[in-house]
């Protein structure tokens, strides 16, 4: 098998370390407030993601990197704002994975990127959305995080910006 070209270890050392910080996110939200059926399915199925792409990457004999997922953790003041973090998180990987695809070369590795995509926009934020109308915050479930919760993410953001790397554009 051919070694994998930089950009697309990159793209897969980015796409994990994200995983990586969904989970931690959704199971500090679950370990804070309590159970939420959406919310532990999609913690599941961010598990699922981690395990096929640490898989590819092993496949390729490409170092894992460090979990630091559970590092700079926001803190929420209330499930509402927990819910407004995760919608706002989730419509950031939709474009950590548009940019990802875009530096990708390899096909298995653009059809994982792809499938991480397709499981934002299609499974996690919708159920992220039915998650905010049964708390009864509407504003949450049509607009998204636009208020104390995106902040939250945003310190937990700049606190970890050195984890993550630049990818170059072509």
């Amino acid at each position: 098998m051919l070694p994998l070209r930089e950009n697309d270890i990159r793209a897969l050392h980015a796409a994990l370390e994200h995983e990586y910080r969904s989970f931690a996110i959704h199971a500090r939200i679950l370990s804070t407030f309590g159970p939420a059926p959406s919310l532990e399915r999609i913690r599941d199925v961010e598990a699922g993601h981690i395990h096929v792409l640490e898989c590819l990457l092993r496949r390729y004999d490409v170092p894992l990197p460090r979990n630091r997922g559970h590092l700079h953790m926001p803190r929420f003041a209330d499930v509402s704002h927990a819910c407004a973090a995760a919608i706002e998180a989730e419509r950031e990987h939709l474009v950590l994975y548009r940019r990802l695809i875009e530096s990708a070369r390899e096909a298995d590795v653009l059809a994982e990127l792809r499938n991480l995509e397709r499981a934002s926009r299609d499974g996690h934020l919708p159920a992220l959305h039915a998650w905010a109308r049964q708390l009864g915050h509407h504003e949450h479930a049509r607009a998204g995080a636009n208020h104390a919760p995106a902040a939250d993410i945003r310190r937990a953001r700049v606190a970890s910006a050195s984890e993550h790397r630049r990818l170059p554009r072509r």
